[in-house]
């Protein structure tokens, strides 16, 4: 750590704390209820692939919301497998990376909207 100042030590001491003293960092976040408690069609595609990290709370979102649909959840943590990583590359635009990244039959979702988690498991295929 050579070259590290004092200024830089206190910078990084209250990075981390900002952080881990975030809400979404403890425990599980709470239910969000959906708009549509059920939907109005049925579910054309029972298996979804969400690629995301174990810390990513909009990920556990997704994966919880898409669990209460009764559509059999794959997760693919892009820290932890290369290959996921890759996959989830290739199906950003530019390579730009943003999780939760959600494959439902095909149709890539970014983020955690359940509102167009929604529309894309009723979608006709």
């Amino acid at each position: 750590m050579r070259g590290l100042t004092v200024r830089g030590l206190v910078f990084v001491g209250l990075a981390v704390v900002a952080i881990s003293s975030s809400p979404a960092c403890f425990g599980t976040p709470p239910d969000i209820p959906p708009k549509r408690p059920v939907l109005d069609r049925p579910i054309t595609c029972p298996k979804v692939t969400v690629y995301g990290a174990e810390w990513c709370v909009a990920c556990v979102y997704a994966e919880r919301h898409l669990q209460k649909r009764g559509v059999v959840v794959i997760k693919r943590d892009i820290e932890e497998d290369d290959l996921a990583l890759a996959e989830a590359r290739k199906m950003s635009p530019k390579g730009k990376l943003e999780i939760p990244l959600i494959d439902v039959c095909g149709d890539t979702l970014r983020g955690y909207q359940p509102d167009r988690i929604d529309d894309a498991l009723i979608r006709p295929r």
